[in-house]
């Protein structure tokens, strides 16, 4: 009988001899445990199942976990992912890059383009540049777009200042409409988070009380509200209802 190795690891060719063998002669975990030197039944259950399901070729795949001594791979997989995610973060950065780039190219390109349209035929400008002419146009319209933006911010902070910061978004874009400036409340909003803006006034909490208001009764139980015989001392509160657009009280006597 082999001699069993602790935390051994096992070869692909091995395992599929083990099982074929098991299968061959009719052995069962333990016979087969004894003679190929394996104390693991749950090792043998294993590879078992994996050469019913997948036959000799899924030993040849490295399994997630656990490898062929039982022994987790749990610090490689975690590397690896750590690994992964640093490279994604470098290709996303990378991308953001590109793109930023890229826009300030296209927009440096349509100023040229657009100061040489005079003298120069557009399509040979377009083709001198590398640019077909839909980029060209949208482009253009990106860039109207990022003007009229930048008009709107400067009367956003223009308005804030003048309120010494006590417009909020909603009062600024009402401020915008009487200037004839025409802009979304969402819009206005989002262009005050890219500048800093925050509105400094708070809306004050409602307290209902109001101070000292009218006469106050003199304190005559001063908290001794033991009675020898009804009707000596009598308590009360009132509360108010709004009910069908009316105010209705409610009074209450207690015979303490």
């Amino acid at each position: 009988m082999p001699k069993v190795v602790p935390n051994r690891r096992y070869s692909a060719e091995f395992k599929v001899k083990v099982i074929e063998t098991m299968r061959a002669e009719g052995l069962n975990y333990s016979e087969a445990g004894r003679r190929f030197g394996i104390e693991s039944h749950t090792l043998l259950q294993i590879w078992e199942r994996i050469y019913l399901a997948e036959g000799p070729e899924g030993f040849s795949v490295e399994r997630r976990g656990h490898s062929g001594s039982g022994r987790p791979l749990k610090r490689e997989s975690q590397d690896r992912e750590k690994e992964l995610l640093a490279q994604v973060q470098r290709l996303e950065a990378e991308n953001r890059y590109l793109k930023k780039l890229r826009a300030l190219v296209l927009e440096d390109e349509q100023r040229v383009i657009q100061e040489l349209r005079p003298e120069i035929p557009l399509k040979m400008l377009l083709s001198v540049a590398h640019l077909s002419r839909p980029t060209f146009y949208d482009e253009i319209k990106r860039m109207k777009k990022g003007n009229k933006c930048a008009s709107v911010k400067r009367e956003i902070q223009a308005i804030f200042k003048e309120h010494r910061g006590r417009y909020g978004y909603r009062r600024i874009t009402a401020e915008l409409e009487n200037r004839k400036i025409h802009c979304n409340h969402k819009v206005v909003s989002r262009l005050m988070k890219e500048l800093g803006l925050v509105c400094r006034v708070r809306m004050k909490k409602y307290r209902s009380y109001k101070g000292e208001m009218g006469q106050i009764a003199p304190n005559l139980l001063e908290r001794n509200f033991e009675a020898e015989q009804p009707n000596e001392k009598m308590v009360t509160d009132v509360t108010e209802f709004h009910l069908f657009g009316q105010k209705l009280y409610l009074s209450i006597l207690l015979d303490l």
